[in-house]
C-alpha cells in the first residue's frame, strides 16, 4: 500500500482522501436510500393492510350493530310506514356490509383472518334474512313472535358476529402497533448506523489523509532536504533518498543525484588541477634552483680564471724583471 501511495503524484495524494470520502458518502447514501425505501414500503404496507384492515373491521362491526338496531326498531315501531321504511332499508344494510367486508378482505393477508371474515359474512347474510322475517312478523302485529325470532335466531349470531369482528380488529390493531414499532426501531437503527458510519468514514479519511501527508510528502521532503544540506556542505558521500519514487519527489531526488555527481566530478577535476598546478610549481622551483646553481658555478669558474690570469700576469712580470 505504501509503495502504491509513494508512486502517486502529489496532486493524486492530495485528492485521494477526498475520493475515498466521496466513495464512502456515496455508499452511505445508497445504504440510506435502500433503508428508506424499505421503511417506506413497510409503512405503505402498514397503511394498506393492518391500519386499513383495522378501520374496515370497525366499519363492518358498525354495520352489524346497525342491523341489530334496525331489527329491534322494527319490533318497537308502531307506525306502519316507518316500520315499512325500516324493512325496505334492510337490503341497503346488507349491501353496505358486503361492500365493507370486501374492502376489509382486500387488506387481509392471513388465511385465518380471511376465514373469520368469510364466516362472519355468511352469518350476516343469515341475520339480514332473519331481520326481514322479524320485520314482516312485527308488521302484522305479532311482536311476541318477532321477539321470539330475535331471541332464537338473531341475538346470539349477531353477538357472535360482532365479537368476531371486534376480535379481528383488535388483532389487526396489535399487528399494526407491532409493525409500527418495528419500523420505528429500524429507522432508529438506520440513523445510528448512518451516524456511526459517517463518523467512521470521516475519521478514516482524516487518518488516511494524515498518513499520506506524513509518509508520502512531509517525511520524504524532510529526508531530501537533509540530503541537500549534506551536499551543500560538499559531502558527496551523502545518500539521496527516494530516487526510485515515481512522483515529483522522485524526479527531484534524481535531479539531486545528478547535481551530486556533477559536484563530485567538479571537485575531482579541481583537485586534479590543483595537483597539476602544484607539480608545475615544483618543477619551476627546481628549474630556478638548477639555474641558480649553474650561475654560481659559472661565477666561481670566472673567479678562478680571473685569479689565475692575475697570477700569470704577476709571474710574467716577475719573469720579465728576472730577464
Amino acid at each position: 500500500m505504501s509503495r502504491i501511495v509513494a508512486n502517486l503524484r502529489l496532486w493524486q495524494k492530495a485528492v485521494l482522501p477526498l475520493v475515498l470520502l466521496s466513495l464512502a458518502a456515496v455508499g452511505l447514501a445508497g445504504f440510506d436510500a435502500a433503508t428508506t425505501q424499505r421503511l417506506s414500503e413497510g409503512y405503505a404496507s402498514l397503511l394498506e393492510h393492518e391500519a386499513s384492515g383495522s378501520f374496515w373491521a370497525a366499519e363492518t362491526t358498525t354495520s352489524i350493530v346497525d342491523l341489530r338496531r334496525i331489527a329491534y326498531a322494527m319490533i318497537a315501531e308502531t307506525n306502519p310506514d316507518r316500520a315499512k321504511a325500516l324493512l325496505d332499508d334492510l337490503p341497503n344494510l346488507g349491501r353496505s356490509f358486503t361492500a365493507r367486508a370486501n374492502a376489509l378482505r382486500a387488506t387481509l393477508q392471513r388465511k385465518d383472518d380471511l376465514a373469520v371474515l368469510n364466516e362472519t359474512e355468511k352469518t350476516v347474510q343469515g341475520l339480514v334474512a332473519v331481520a326481514g322475517k322479524v320485520g314482516l312478523t312485527s308488521s302484522i302485529g305479532q311482536r311476541a313472535g318477532a321477539m321470539t325470532l330475535m331471541d332464537e335466531q338473531f341475538t346470539g349470531p349477531a353477538a357472535k358476529a360482532v365479537a368476531a369482528m371486534r376480535d379481528l380488529g383488535k388483532r389487526l390493531d396489535e399487528r399494526s402497533d407491532a409493525t409500527a414499532a418495528s419500523l420505528r426501531n429500524e429507522a432508529a437503527r438506520q440513523r445510528l448506523v448512518s451516524f456511526v458510519a459517517l463518523g467512521a468514514t470521516v475519521l478514516l479519511s482524516l487518518a488516511i489523509g494524515i498518513w499520506i501527508t506524513l509518509s508520502g510528502m512531509i517525511r520524504p521532503i524532510g529526508r531530501l532536504t537533509a540530503a541537500l544540506g549534506g551536499l551543500a556542505e560538499r559531502d558527496w558521500s551523502t545518500e539521496v533518498p527516494g530516487t526510485a519514487r515515481r512522483d515529483e519527489l522522485g524526479v527531484m531526488a534524481r535531479a539531486v543525484v545528478e547535481l551530486k555527481q556533477r559536484g563530485a566530478e567538479g571537485d575531482r577535476l579541481a583537485a586534479a588541477q590543483a595537483e597539476e598546478q602544484a607539480a608545475k610549481q615544483q618543477r619551476a622551483e627546481r628549474l630556478v634552483a638548477l639555474t641558480g646553481g649553474v650561475e654560481a658555478r659559472v661565477g666561481q669558474l670566472v673567479g678562478l680564471v680571473a685569479s689565475a690570469s692575475t697570477e700569470l700576469q704577476e709571474h710574467a712580470r716577475s719573469m720579465t724583471g728576472i730577464a
